[in-house]
């Protein structure tokens, strides 16, 4: 599917072109989370949910990645858009399970995947409300972060033509046909790994303390609400060195055991970290692997844009490049 929509691309592209990428990756995710999750064909089958998920997304952002989260019973107008539809959502899921539960042989997709997953400790698989939070998370999180990250990514390494270089030079004779083939992309995973850190999918994050925690002489009592942000911890000069430069090296190699490892927080921790990590990391690496294989990417002047917190770190108004098919460069 990814190379179905760079081929489309390139087809548009008779030698140079100039583009608003965000929007072009935003509408090409939507149309890969409908395919790879549900084995949806036809945007028809799409549509009511992607408008109810929209609808979410600029009620509560919050709700998922906020300061506290919200009840949804606010007085206001929202709160009921919400309410329709989370309850949209929660039954279009409902039934694309029970679709898979009654002929299992019939779709073999992410959905189905992840109902054959097993609870490590208890050896059940998950429970219809956990496989929907599951699916809900990965929505969200993969149509929020994937078009934002692939575009900051691209922009980055078209003001970086040295790794830009790398990166062309890992993946222009590889056919790129096999998802296992990214595996051995070991320069575009630290590229990948240095977007990340610079916007990390999960911005901010907060947990309410379980028992009481003194730190540096100040007790905070049980209940107590506490936040984290990823996005300032990497950035945090004892932790990483330069941390406003994009250096995907500073990946290689690195220690798990390292103090900078243990604090590169980019989809949050514990249990709120989702089964879509992987699955955005391989159409991340596909998307990235593809257009450098086929183009050279360069600035553009005009393309101005900023970081727009919602529910995951997004980007307005998008990110301009100009694409140049490789064959008319040569």
């Amino acid at each position: 599917e990814v190379r179905d929509i760079v081929q489309q691309l390139a087809q548009r592209c008779q030698s140079e072109i100039e583009l608003e990428i965000s929007s072009i990756l935003k509408e090409a995710v939507w149309i890969l989370l409908g395919k790879v999750l549900f084995s949806l064909e036809t945007d028809e089958a799409w549509q009511p949910l992607r408008t109810a998920l929209e609808c979410l997304q600029k009620a509560f952002p919050s709700l998922f990645y906020g300061l506290a989260p919200l009840p949804l019973s606010l007085p206001h107008s929202r709160d009921q858009n919400a309410q329709d539809a989370l309850s949209l959502i929660e039954a279009f899921i409902a039934r694309q399970i029970l679709e898979r539960r009654h002929a299992p042989e019939t779709n073999r997709d992410f959905l189905s995947l992840v109902m054959d997953i097993r609870d490590k400790e208890t050896g059940r698989i998950l429970s219809e409300s956990q496989l929907c939070e599951e699916v809900l998370a990965c929505l969200l999180e993969i149509q929020g972060a994937l078009p934002a990250l692939v575009s900051l990514c691209c922009e980055h390494l078209a003001r970086d033509a040295d790794a830009a270089e790398l990166l062309w030079l890992e993946v222009k004779d590889r056919p790129l046909e096999d998802p296992s083939e990214l595996q051995e992309l070991n320069f575009a995973q630290q590229v990948y790994a240095e977007t990340l850190r610079l916007y990390p999918v999960v911005w901010s994050m907060g947990r309410v303390l379980s028992d009481d925690l003194e730190w540096k002489g100040t007790l905070f009592p049980a209940g107590t609400l506490m936040m984290l942000s990823p996005y300032h911890v990497h950035r945090n000069q004892r932790l990483w060195e330069d941390p406003e430069r994009f250096l995907p090296q500073r990946f290689e190699g690195i220690s798990e055991s390292s103090e900078s490892w243990q604090a590169y927080l980019p989809f949050g921790v514990g249990t709120r970290t989702h089964l879509s990590t992987d699955l955005m990391q391989l159409m991340a690496l596909m998307f990235m692997a593809l257009f450098h294989k086929n183009f050279t990417i360069e600035p553009v002047a005009h393309s101005l844009y900023r970081l727009r917190p919602k529910l995951s770190l997004g980007i307005e108004p998008g990110v301009y490049l100009k694409f140049i098919k490789k064959c008319s460069r040569d």
